[in-house]
C-alpha cells in the first residue's frame, strides 16, 4: 500500500487542518466551518447531525443491522462466507421483519 506524504505547516500540523494557517476555514466557534452546528455548516443536515451519519437523510449508508455499512461486522462476515437467505439470517440475529428497526 502506497502511503502519500501529508504536507505539514510551520506549526507541525497538516496544512489543510491547521487553524493558524487556514483561518478562513474556521468559524467564530473555533470549529471547521463545514462541520459547525451553530453556524449551520454545509456538512450538517436539518436533523443537526453530520449528513453522512444521519439515518434519515442518508439511509443508504446503513445496513439492515442498523449500522454503518462499512463498519458492520455481520455484513462483512456474510460477504466473506456463504450467503444464507434473509429469513434464515433474520432468525439467527433475531429480527422478525427486515425493516422493523428503522421505524421503531
Amino acid at each position: 500500500m502506497k502511503k502519500y506524504s501529508e504536507k505539514k505547516c510551520i506549526h507541525n500540523k497538516r496544512k489543510y487542518e491547521c487553524k493558524d494557517c487556514n483561518k478562513k476555514l474556521i468559524c467564530i466557534h473555533n470549529k471547521n466551518k463545514k462541520y459547525c452546528k451553530e453556524c449551520g455548516g454545509s456538512r450538517i443536515c436539518i436533523h443537526n447531525k453530520i449528513k453522512q451519519s444521519c439515518k434519515i437523510c442518508c439511509p443508504n449508508n446503513f445496513c439492515k443491522h442498523n449500522k454503518r455499512k462499512y463498519r458492520c461486522l455481520i455484513c462483512k462476515k456474510i460477504k466473506n462466507s456463504e450467503l444464507c437467505s434473509n429469513e434464515e439470517w433474520n432468525k439467527i440475529i433475531g429480527i422478525n421483519n427486515d425493516f422493523d428497526f428503522f421505524y421503531n
